[in-house]
């Protein structure tokens, strides 16, 4: 009798009894690989925006825009992903940013990638796309400033010691 059989013979693929395996495995490993995948496009981001030369201070945009009279949907394209893009809606009217583009000219009122700026809001946006949709009201116009790097929300004290910024 040897030792091992005081403890019960271990599982043949040599992983502890309670690991997952099938199905709740796969879902676990894809979902790391997705991180893994996230993680590596953020990283990368930075170096791909230097090595095309165009950017400084993450900086891949600064403009003011004006929709058409016809409303037509503003597409961004960048040579890297955007990490945020700040909007100073000073518009009567709420604005859609997407992440992506699409054939519709109707803003999406939901789902993941949309974010609706209200009126008058100055707004940073997180962004995990190279491309976005922006949507708007027929001649209404707005500023904005894309990063390659992400924002961090702040709050409303922007002190150091109780100090005043």
């Amino acid at each position: 009798m040897s030792v091992l059989s005081l403890f019960g013979a271990p599982p043949a693929d040599g992983l502890p009894d309670d690991a997952p395996r099938g199905r709740k495995a796969e879902l676990i490993l894809a979902g790391e690989l997705l991180a893994a995948m996230r993680h590596s496009q953020q990283t990368m981001t930075v170096f791909i925006s230097r090595l095309a030369g165009r950017v400084v201070n993450d900086v891949l945009e600064v403009a003011t825009r004006q929709f058409d009279a016809s409303a037509t949907p503003i597409v961004c394209r960048y040579g890297s992903p955007v990490g945020c893009i700040e909007i100073n809606n000073t518009s009567g009217h709420s604005i859609t940013v997407m992440a992506g583009t699409t054939g519709q000219l109707t803003p999406p009122t939901v789902g993941i990638g949309v974010y609706v700026v209200p009126a008058g809001a100055r707004v940073p946006v997180n962004i995990a796309a190279a491309e976005l949709t922006l949507f708007g009201t027929a001649a209404d116009s707005f500023s904005y400033q894309v990063f390659a790097a992400g924002s961090l929300a702040t709050s409303g004290l922007v002190g150091i010691d109780g100090g005043v910024a």
